[in-house]
């Protein structure tokens, strides 16, 4: 009964710290704390860091040796001295020098795979919050100018609708505010929709209520950092690759020495028949592979991984090389188109417009004209900006310092 007390006490007191660790970990106040929480939760991240760790205990036991083995025999012996007789050795398989570092080089290829790919991981589930925080902010400025935009158009058809007789100009108006408002509507419902798989996303994902990351947004940097020239050589696409290179070449070592990549070797005794407690011969025993099947093909193949390996890596770096001068010219170019617009000034000139309506200086045609042109400026506006930020993302992944240098890649208000 104590020992059930015991374990139901200790199950309580791990289900508390567990929950207390959550809680702690989904505390959300701000885009950092969101940013954080993905790194550590993430099911990818959480995934890749695990192969981290088996590579890492993979890697330590590469060195070890191998466990010695035991052979013995025993028979009975029909002679003069009938009886039985035994034969025991202890044997311990000493593996090549080559063979042991063909181990040890897979062993790192392979841990130096997984923490590439860990780090590939954090990258994307970094740049997947900060694509998701700072297109909620772009659809919480998009629904509030449609709403802005519906109310005027149904505040404008409602006069319509009031007065006792409309010219045929006036009817045509109406049905066109009537067309554009439910188009409106339509544009306002797909937005909605949008937020909530944003965010059942994020929820997804930090484990957390949607009311703690509602009002979590983040906006473009004030001043849009200077791209140095940087170097792809520390990218996770190339270390993966690197990698890849690392464990066929010791996959080509392991096949060119597998025709004799170890012996074993070890003190044998052996006893009399008919005394098996008396020890009548004792040495040396060994055992050495005799290459005579050697086969060839193994080792072409393995060759053939090398250079097919070798290849792979130079194409991914004229690859990452291309995408990044092409990433470049795509943000200096994103920058200045975005500098070009002014959402201010938009937004007040569909205030005015409204007044030069409402003073019937403007016709209701140039008045949902205005509207429309606001609306798509604003969103091909918001569309420039998110590809200029993943340009500037992606650059800062492939020189790996988009981890490192979070701060100069958005700018956080709450």
């Amino acid at each position: 009964m104590k020992h059930f007390k015991f374990v139901l006490l200790s199950v309580f007191i791990t289900f508390a710290v567990e929950t207390i660790n959550t809680a702690e970990i989904c505390k959300i106040d701000k885009a950092t704390d969101a940013i954080s929480c993905v790194l550590k939760k993430h099911p990818d991240i959480v995934q890749t860091q695990t192969q981290v760790s088996i590579s890492s205990i993979n890697k330590k036991n590469a060195s070890r040796w191998l466990h010695p083995e035991l052979e013995g025999e025993v028979g009975y012996s029909r002679a003069e001295e009938a009886g039985l007789a035994a034969e025991f050795a202890v044997l311990q398989t000493i593996e090549t020098p080559t063979k042991r570092s063909a181990r040890r080089a897979q062993a790192d290829a392979e841990y130096a795979y997984a923490f590439a790919l860990s780090e590939e991981q954090k990258e994307q589930a970094t740049t997947q919050m900060l694509a998701i925080l700072n297109r909620l902010r772009q659809i919480n400025r998009e629904k509030r100018i449609l709403d802005e935009t519906t109310n005027t158009f149904a505040e404008v058809i409602k006069r319509y609708r009031v007065r006792p007789a409309l010219s045929p100009e006036d009817q045509v108006s109406v049905e066109l505010f009537g067309f554009a408002l439910n188009n409106y509507r339509i544009e306002k419902n797909q937005l909605d929709n949008e937020e909530k798989e944003l965010l059942g996303t994020l929820k997804t994902i930090l484990c957390c209520s949607v009311s703690a990351i509602q009002k979590i947004f983040l906006y473009s940097p004030k001043v849009w950092p200077k791209i140095d020239a940087g170097s792809i050589e520390n990218s996770a696409d190339l270390a993966k690759e690197q990698a890849n290179i690392t464990r066929a070449k010791a996959d080509y070592l392991d096949r060119k020495s597998s025709s004799f990549d170890r012996f074993s070797v070890g003190p044998y005794i052996q006893t009399k028949p008919g005394n098996i407690n008396k020890i009548e011969t004792y040495g040396v025993k060994f055992a050495i592979p005799i290459p005579i099947y050697s086969n060839t093909k193994p080792v072409e193949a393995g060759r053939m991984t090398l250079s097919s390996a070798e290849l792979g890596f130079e194409t991914k770096k004229r690859e990452l090389e291309t995408g990044m001068e092409n990433l470049k010219a795509k943000y200096s170019l994103g920058i200045k188109t975005l500098a070009s617009y002014n959402i201010q000034g938009m937004e007040k000139h569909h205030a005015r417009a409204k007044r030069l309506f409402d003073g019937g200086r403007v016709s209701g045609a140039l008045l949902i004209e205005a509207h429309r042109q606001m609306v798509d400026s604003i969103k091909a506006y918001h569309q420039y900006e998110m590809e200029t930020l993943q340009a500037l993302w992606k650059i800062y992944a492939l020189q790996r310092k988009l981890l490192t240098n979070l701060s100069e890649v958005y700018d956080e208000n709450i």
